[in-house]
């Protein structure tokens, strides 16, 4: 149990350092990750804006937030309820299987994901930030 639990902080350690030093480079240079899908046809996908909306987050600006990307900063509590979860069960018992919670909130999550990256690029609903 303590293997698998300094194994699941190590993980979180090098996540946590990739995403500081990805946010610092961000607000120093201004330079984000590029959508793929962008970039070849002008479409949103449904991750695009995510690192406007988590540099917003950290501002404390929640309406900021949700202009760039509702739909995963909605989902955020619901994953990391999951994540944690998994991690504690995993920790507790060795399984690495998803319960049927966890699977109903992912399924979930893609229907949603999947719908929003469609609703953002054919309706005017206001979920396209303007700016990209």
């Amino acid at each position: 149990m303590k293997d698998r639990a300094k194994e699941i902080a190590k993980n979180a350690a090098v996540i946590f350092a990739v995403a500081i030093a990805y946010y610092i480079f961000y607000r120093v240079t201004s330079i984000g990750l590029k959508c793929p899908l962008y970039e070849l046809t002008g479409l949103l996908c449904p991750g695009c804006g995510i690192t406007r909306m988590f540099t917003s987050l950290l501002s404390f600006d929640i309406a900021g937030a949700f202009y760039y990307n509702a739909a995963v900063l909605i989902l955020l509590p619901f994953w990391c309820v999951l994540i944690v979860s998994h991690y504690a069960e995993y920790i507790k018992t060795g399984t690495r299987a998803l319960k049927r919670w966890h699977k109903a909130i992912l399924i979930a999550s893609i229907i949603i994901m999947v719908a929003y990256g469609i609703l953002r690029n054919v309706s005017d609903l206001g979920l396209s930030p303007s700016h990209f």
